[in-house]
């Protein structure tokens, strides 16, 4: 029943004498709940954004950049 947000029912006569009942059931927003939950507590996995920084809050040191040069025409 925790996971119930609403419920809904309406009871329709028709003009035969019969019966029809409709139950509608809403249900909460796990995954949503979830998130926020993470938010609050600081879990770094349920941000939307993640900045990443270096050694004391500086910027992420570089120390190798590769060049690959791919030919097309090779493959065939």
């Amino acid at each position: 029943m925790r996971a119930i947000s609403s419920v809904k029912k309406k009871i329709r006569h028709a003009k035969d004498g019969s019966i029809t009942y409709e139950v509608e059931f809403r249900l909460w927003d796990k995954p949503g709940s979830l998130k926020l939950m993470g938010k609050h507590a600081g879990v770094a996995a349920c941000f939307d954004k993640l900045e990443v920084t270096g050694k004391d809050g500086g910027p992420i040191a570089i120390t190798q950049v590769r060049s690959i040069i791919v030919d097309p025409k090779a493959d065939e």
